[in-house]
Order: C-alpha cells, then sequence, then structure tokens
C-alpha cells in the first residue's frame, strides 16, 4: 500500500503543478461559493478551516466571511512534536495579525498560542474543512504523507469533540471512481467533499 500511496501523490502533485494561476482562482471561487451556501456551513457556528498552501483551495475568503458572520473559527497550528492544534481566531483584526510559517502558511503568532483556545476544549459541533492531495468518490481522502489530520481526528474522537469532516479540493484531485485511493485502518473517509 505505500508504494501505491507513494505514486498517487506523486500522480497529483504532477496534476496539481500543471494548473494555471487562473484555473487555481477560478475553481477556488466556486469551491468556496459552494461551501459558504451548504447547509452544514450554514448551520455551524463553529468553523475550523485550514490556511492555504499555493496547492490547495483558497479558504482565506471562507475564514474572513466566517469571522464577519461571528462564527468560532480555529485554525491549524504545527507544533515542534510535529502534532497539529486547532487554535481559535478572534475576529478579523486578529487574523490580519498572522505571520507566515516555513511553508508560508499563516500561523498566529508565537508569542500569542499559549493563550488561545484550543479546538479540542469546545463542546460545540465542529465543521471541518480539510485539505488533501486527492479524494475519491467513497469519500478516501489521500494526504500529503505526515498524518497530520488523521491524527487531529482521532484526537477529536478521544475528546468527544462532535465534528463533520468536508473535503475541498480542485477537479484534478477528485476521482469519481470508489475505492481509488488506498485506506489503511489510521485514514479517516470524509463525510462529504466539494470540488470544482
Amino acid at each position: 500500500m505505500m508504494l501505491a500511496k507513494a505514486e498517487l501523490r506523486k500522480n497529483l502533485k504532477s496534476a496539481l503543478s500543471k494548473l494555471s494561476t487562473e484555473i487555481k482562482h477560478a475553481e477556488s471561487k466556486s469551491v468556496i461559493s459552494q461551501v459558504l451556501s451548504s447547509q452544514v456551513y450554514n448551520q455551524s457556528s463553529t468553523i475550523c478551516c485550514y490556511v492555504p498552501m499555493l496547492e490547495e483551495i483558497d479558504t482565506i475568503p471562507l475564514i474572513r466571511h466566517s469571522l464577519k458572520n461571528n462564527k468560532h473559527v480555529y485554525v491549524p497550528n504545527i507544533r515542534q512534536d510535529g502534532l497539529i492544534e486547532m487554535l481559535k481566531i478572534e475576529d478579523e483584526n486578529d487574523f490580519k495579525t498572522f505571520v507566515p510559517n516555513k511553508w508560508s502558511i499563516l500561523e498566529p503568532p508565537s508569542h500569542t498560542i499559549p493563550h488561545r483556545q484550543n479546538l479540542l476544549n469546545t463542546k460545540d459541533e465542529v465543521l471541518i474543512i480539510t485539505p488533501g492531495l486527492g479524494f475519491d468518490k467513497s469519500y478516501g481522502r489521500i494526504g500529503r504523507g505526515k498524518g497530520y489530520y488523521d491524527k487531529f481526528f482521532r484526537s477529536l474522537d478521544q475528546s468527544n469533540v462532535p465534528y463533520t469532516s468536508i473535503a475541498v479540493c480542485f477537479g484534478c484531485q477528485y476521482f469519481d471512481q470508489e475505492d481509488v485511493i488506498p485506506m489503511g485502518e489510521h485514514d479517516v473517509r470524509m463525510k462529504q467533499i466539494i470540488k470544482a
């Protein structure tokens, strides 16, 4: 399975590298529009959303919209031990203070991290907007190989935090067939996939 996953990651990265800036912008806009008009988003008061890398759907407009509409918004912070924790953004002004990490992903300034609310401490139902390299018709997901999100979903389960996971992706990241993505015992399937 490791070889199959490595080959799949290679092919998906290649497809993503060929997307023009214009296509990425248009597909991001389409996907975010679908999220914003979805029932699950509009019924959710607590949103957990990744902050995008260049090869991912641009979620910045979604984060800003959520903050503007007084939703509780949490974003990832990669800890020293290699795990991710989801930390709360207080408001739009707070989000403006975020700084790029070594992957150029915006994160909270380090001095503010100890004072931020962690998603694991909430009891609210959480909508999690999830990134990945690829997805299939049976809601399978393949990430970049670090296991950040699979470990995060396990920590939510252990903390009894109720959540719904929605993946967002470009058209080239989606396989319109079932079981294309090899899923191991620690891999987590999505509840819904929104694609361009």
